[in-house]
């Protein structure tokens, strides 16, 4: 069941005071929608990639507003499973992808090859796409 402190983690709506707050409860759960939520200051992500549960460090990961410098901090975590859920991210910025691409865990190696090929594929048919219609307006 989902309850209230729930709901306020995952709101772009929250006041930042509730966020920080709500960072500091006692489930996980809460505190892994608050570092999604995209209204969560930097400052506090940068407090929630102590946390001691991987599950709220990848949901740092995965907020678009984590900076260049807590992704690369992230990209060397020592939970598999939090370098795991990053090389799953296409948006991930593709110098961190090659990196977990040679992780020594290899699910982590093989889903960022994986995620890097996918990436690659998307542009080709964005590009292939681009370039048929330029040509179809010439």
């Amino acid at each position: 069941m989902i309850d209230e402190n729930h709901l306020k983690a995952s709101n772009p709506q929250t006041v930042t005071v509730q966020l920080q707050a709500l960072a500091n409860h006692e489930t996980p759960d809460i505190r892994s929608r608050v570092a999604e939520n995209p209204r969560s200051p930097l400052t506090l992500l940068s407090s929630l990639t102590w946390d001691n549960e991987p599950e709220v460090r990848a949901s740092v990961a995965a907020n678009p507003n984590v900076s260049m410098d807590l992704l690369k901090w992230l990209a060397h975590d020592e939970s598999g499973d939090v370098r795991y859920a990053m090389a799953e991210d296409p948006t991930l910025p593709m110098c961190l992808l090659i990196q977990l691409s040679n992780d020594a865990n290899v699910f982590v190696a093989a889903r960022a090859i994986q995620t890097i090929d996918n990436v690659k594929r998307a542009r080709a048919k964005m590009n292939q796409s681009s370039t048929t219609k330029h040509q179809s307006i010439s």
